[in-house]
């Protein structure tokens, strides 16, 4: 007859391979969070928000799709609306020069991301006349616009939408790339 294991002893050993597999865990968490492909990803995206994100809001409102082209529809249809009719002077430059501050951030990317980098450089290339464009037909009104100045107005903020899609696209994408090639444990 084979002998039995006490009931105690199965109890030990089950709370003994449950706390193997739950320091296992923490030791994969740990590094995770210390991996440093994550935490350039973390860094940039943060400075992203700081240096592209904020700026672009303080002009433009939410940057999603949706929103940027209910801005769009709302300038050629009638009054400007916030906060794009506050958007001039300091707040229209700090939007239009804000994507070459973070430029300087993507230097140090890990070579994991180099392609991607390289594209975000390039989307921010092309965005960075877009938006001077824009600020250029909006300090060409003083005041109330007129419907042919909101026409151009609208015609470049469309420019600058197309612009800012694609550049928030690619962040995006070097983000996913810099997460996937992070490795596992």
């Amino acid at each position: 007859m084979a002998p039995t294991m006490p009931s105690n002893d199965r109890f030990n050993s089950l709370l003994t391979l449950a706390l193997f597999v739950f320091a296992f865990g923490v030791v994969i968490a740990w590094r995770r969070t210390h991996d440093p492909l994550r935490a350039w990803a973390r860094h940039a995206e943060t400075l992203h928000t700081e240096k592209i994100n904020r700026p672009l809001r303080r002009c433009f409102g939410p940057l999603d799709a949706v929103s940027l082209r209910a801005l769009s529809v709302a300038v050629r249809r009638g009054p400007t609306p916030m906060p794009f009719a506050a958007c001039r002077g300091s707040v229209l430059s700090e939007a239009t020069v804000a994507p070459a501050t973070f430029v300087e951030a993507l230097r140090d990317a890990p070579t994991a991301v180099f392609p991607l980098r390289d594209r975000e450089r390039g989307e921010i290339s092309r965005m960075e006349p877009t938006l001077r464009r824009l600020g250029s037909e909006v300090v060409k009104v003083p005041g109330t616009p007129t419907d042919a100045q909101r026409s151009a107005i609208a015609d470049r903020l469309d420019d600058a939408i197309a612009e800012i899609n694609q550049e928030q696209q690619a962040f995006a994408d070097l983000l996913r790339t810099a997460h996937d090639a992070a490795p596992m444990f």
